[in-house]
């Protein structure tokens, strides 16, 4: 149900952005299924693009903290939401801040024996789209010739290969 509940939520949204308001306002009321399906249907309508993350604070929406208890929920499709949260974007040049970097790495340290293979496909898509958003900044940082950004980009994929590196077993996939 929670595709439908997720496509509801986007065409109430589109009709109306004072409905997604509502549900941020009380989303501690429901469960983490229904808040990341509120926040990603938030994102996904643009409703959060003006607000800025800061240090302690996704989007002015939700702690990373918050997002960490998530991605240990005892759902994996809860899991994988918070790691659409913070990977999937409309815009595929938008800058990752330290925390959210973080917190998805926080996401495959806690996550690399996902059983569920539909589960894991997913991981792997959004893998993809995280590793694609990287080589974008990457792109538009040499553009500018911005060579401490492009810097910092490579130490954080260095981070990711040595942790998929370290994390290789006998049989995985």
């Amino acid at each position: 149900y929670l595709g439908e509940l997720r496509e509801l939520l986007s065409q109430c949204i589109k009709k109306d952005a004072k409905a997604v308001e509502i549900v941020l306002i009380n989303r501690n009321d429901f469960d983490a299924a229904f808040s990341l399906t509120c926040l990603n249907a938030a994102k996904k309508a643009g409703l959060l693009d003006s607000t800025k993350s800061t240090a302690t604070s996704w989007r002015g929406v939700a702690t990373y903290d918050e997002i960490k208890s998530f991605i240990v929920n005892f759902d994996e499709k809860v899991q994988f939401s918070s790691l659409q949260l913070l990977v999937d974007t409309r815009k595929s040049t938008e800058e990752f801040n330290d925390e959210e970097i973080e917190c998805i790495y926080y996401f495959y340290e806690s996550n690399i024996n996902i059983q569920n293979p539909s589960i894991r496909q997913s991981i792997i898509g959004m893998t993809k789209k995280f590793f694609e958003r990287l080589n974008n900044l990457i792109k538009v940082h040499r553009r500018k010739n911005e060579e401490d950004k492009i810097t910092k980009i490579f130490e954080i994929c260095v981070k990711f290969q040595d942790f998929a590196i370290n994390n290789l077993q006998d049989g995985s996939n």
